[in-house]
């Protein structure tokens, strides 16, 4: 049994948590501590966040967001895109390459934004500051 299988079967990541050959799915909030690493064990190419890390402390979310951000944009994960829905601006300018802003209801995109920085971010910083401010004038 390849590892995906295995972790798709595992109780911490059953099918309603996990979906589909080289797609990791992380449910809203991640309320399953153990089985965060499962979601990178099974390989994906592309990993879906709902509201990632809702569920734990900040201070926690943000060294798991801080780990997610070094691991894909370090390639040492197999995860090369990653698709996260967030209400938090901030944390979309500081994890994403690319924001897209969606309309209420019925969502449509209104914009589709680059995030040209590099990486590591530092949320201080004046093009930091500018990138949530354009994010901002969408809203």
């Amino acid at each position: 049994m390849a590892i995906w299988e295995a972790a798709l079967r595992s109780p911490t990541c059953g099918s309603s948590r996990c979906s589909g050959e080289g797609i990791g799915l992380l449910p809203p909030g991640d309320p399953v501590p153990a089985g965060r690493g499962l979601y990178l064990a099974v390989e994906p190419e592309v990993l879906l966040l709902d509201e990632p890390f809702s569920a734990v402390d900040p201070l926690a979310a943000e060294s798991l967001r801080t780990e997610l951000v070094r691991l894909w944009h370090d390639n040492l994960a197999t995860v090369h895109t990653l698709v996260m829905v967030t209400h938090s601006v901030d944390k979309a300018v500081y994890v994403a390459s690319r924001v897209a802003v969606l309309s209420p209801r019925p969502a449509e995109v209104v914009a589709d934004l680059k995030i040209a920085m590099s990486y590591p971010r530092n949320r201080k910083s004046p093009g930091f500051q500018k990138c949530l401010d354009q994010v901002y004038s969408y809203i």
